[in-house]
């Protein structure tokens, strides 16, 4: 990150929060997956959730164009099907598997499992004028060649094409005309608390599924007294995210975590079927990091030392995997963002705060499961199966509630991939509606 490019982080916000140009993706896994068909029917289909106005054949088209314009690698439609149907092929071939992803794959791929190539804003070859994958193995906290995607490198095109960025700015609030049907102008602070007022006859709100609604519902006037848009009481509302769970164990031989990409490949068995009427629908992936600072505190902790500690460590590493699973979340109006009460950053503009419920069901022992399913050789041994989002992985069901201060993510439904190409297809889908309202072709579907 340049100086120019990066927003003052203001203390209170979460590490894998990133108020700065470009946001969050500096430090994604960069996994690019579409919704299947039926993610957008989930109502009418098992009775949950709700549908989207929308199909997935409407979005289809921007699917690609979002694809070609972050720069997808993925498997060709007669190498993988991922359950998507495609007009065109990625813009670029498939990362190649790692010696790990491939033993997981042909061992799984022969029970009942399906394990495919996860798609990926990553360069397989150079694209874009950014180069090719090499391996280093740091997508998280950022790629260092640039070889992954982010939006900082779509703003540093929008400024060739005579965009004015002005940085270390944040909007705390928008003016409307009297009626409040229009937005007029936006109210934004420097790091020292200046205050600026920018007027423009459009206003665009891109700030995403946490700072938009937030920043709607702050600016409040005597024409909108709940906050822009709000009226109805919607804004903020049906927030979601990607709860999930996950088991760390070792395998009984030496796989070599943490060659390549961080994530290479997903089971997507679990991310529709029927079930979906009593069950979270689910994708898990395996993890492709090699965890020597956690092998290295936990042999320490257990008292190791000498040669007896050396030995361990490069067994451990060798052989420690994770395997995650990311949960579907129905959109339900209780959860939801409001602009903190409390808390504010260094120019005392207010935080975002999240009240979120989540209730799901999950089928219980589906990622042991897969553990299991890595025979004919057993796993030697299990050592922690963390709950990383405070569910229990011997229950089935589980319910609770919890306010923190900002995250990510607002769609109509949400089914459990990260939705980072289904918000830039939508994105690139809206405004064409418009602008063919009025017989006009958006520079991106010219080609």
């Amino acid at each position: 990150m340049t100086a120019d490019r990066v927003l003052a982080l203001d203390a209170g916000n979460e590490t894998q929060y990133i108020r700065a140009v470009g946001g969050t993706t500096w430090h994604w896994a960069a996994a690019c997956w579409r919704f299947l068909p039926n993610d957008f029917r989930i109502n009418t289909l098992y009775g949950v959730g709700r549908d989207w106005p929308i199909g997935y054949e409407d979005l289809e088209p921007f699917y690609q164009q979002a694809e070609v314009m972050m720069g997808v690698a993925g498997p060709r439609r007669d190498e993988e099907d991922l359950g998507s149907p495609r007009s065109a092929e990625y813009p670029m071939p498939k990362l190649p598997w790692s010696y790990m992803d491939q033993l997981f794959g042909r061992i799984l791929n022969t029970q009942e499992f399906r394990v495919v190539t996860e798609p990926v804003s990553r360069n397989s070859v150079t694209y874009d004028n950014r180069p090719a994958c090499c391996g280093n193995n740091n997508c998280m906290p950022i790629c260092p060649i640039a070889a992954q995607y982010s939006g900082a490198m779509s703003v540093t095109k929008a400024e060739r094409l005579g965009a004015q960025l002005i940085e270390n700015a944040v909007v705390h609030r928008l003016e409307t005309d009297a009626e409040g049907s229009r937005i007029t102008a936006v109210h934004y602070k420097r790091p020292d608390g200046s205050e600026h007022r920018l007027a423009a006859d459009r206003v665009v709100l891109a700030a995403h599924g946490i700072e938009t609604p937030k920043l709607m519902l702050m600016s409040r006037n005597d024409a909108a007294p709940e906050g822009i848009g709000n009226r109805t009481d919607q804004v903020g509302r049906y927030l979601t995210d990607h709860p999930g769970t996950g088991v760390t164990f070792l395998w009984d031989q030496r796989v070599y975590p943490g060659r390549g990409p961080q994530e290479m490949t997903s089971v997507v068995n679990f991310r529709d079927g029927s079930f979906r009427a009593e069950f979270a629908a689910k994708k898990l992936h395996l993890g492709n990091i090699a965890d020597l600072e956690g092998v290295v505190d936990d042999l320490i902790s257990e008292g190791r030392r000498g040669p007896e500690l050396d030995r361990l460590i490069r067994d451990r590493v060798t052989r420690k995997v994770s395997i995650n699973s990311f949960h579907e979340q129905l959109a339900l109006p209780e959860n939801r963002v409001i602009p903190s009460p409390r808390q504010t950053d260094v120019r005392s503009v207010r935080f975002a705060k999240r009240e979120t419920e989540v209730d799901f069901q999950k089928q219980a022992g589906t990622d042991r499961s897969i553990i299991e399913g890595l025979g004919p050789f057993p796993i030697a041994e299990i050592p922690q199966v963390p709950n990383y989002v405070g569910i229990d992985p011997d229950r089935q069901r589980r319910r609770w509630h919890h306010w923190i201060e900002e995250r990510k993510s607002l769609l109509r439904s949400a089914t459990m991939p990260p939705r980072t190409s289904t918000t830039a297809s939508s994105a690139l889908w809206k405004p064409s509606c418009h602008l063919n309202r009025r017989r006009v072709h958006p520079p991106w579907l010219v080609r």
